[in-house]
């Protein structure tokens, strides 16, 4: 049986961390999940044929890169558990995040942000700095050990 962990002085923990294993955050993970073996099967083909960021797939990109960077905010606000003990405090959470995944998730996320910017601003398909931005999109096979985890 693990126990919450609370700030000093005996306060709860804040309200807006969620147990890793809540329902709100298991389906969240199954989201994720999902998008990113949406992305790890799409990518891949955008990039062989150079599809162009427009119609459906332009929709889907930006449900992506919002929801990439709505998981750093969320990654801030999920305890963990520590040799059995489940870990609330905010300031904890966020200290673990920031050595771990913090920077990955955040250039990812910037990487994703630039590449739908200028994906969108030149929607032929071509070889350009946009193709190149794309191509670094594969960084997302980074996210697979995290969610395995």
């Amino acid at each position: 049986v693990s126990s919450m962990t609370s700030e000093a002085g005996g306060k709860p923990p804040s309200f807006f961390v969620m147990d890793p294993y809540s329902l709100p955050r298991v389906v969240y993970d199954l989201c994720s999940v999902v998008l990113l073996l949406f992305e790890i099967m799409g990518i891949p083909v955008i990039l062989a044929w150079d599809v162009p960021l427009t119609g459906w797939l332009r929709w889907v990109s930006l449900l992506a890169l919002v929801f990439w960077f709505a998981d750093i905010f969320m990654s801030f606000t999920t305890g963990f558990y520590f040799r059995g003990e489940l870990e609330m405090r905010p300031s904890k959470i966020a200290a673990r995040y920031l050595k771990s995944w913090f920077f990955p998730d955040v250039a990812v996320v910037l990487i994703d942000a630039i590449s739908f910017v200028l994906a969108v601003q030149n929607s032929e398909p071509s070889v350009s700095g946009a193709a190149l931005l794309r191509l670094s999109k594969m960084s997302r096979f980074l996210r697979l050990p995290r969610l395995i985890r």
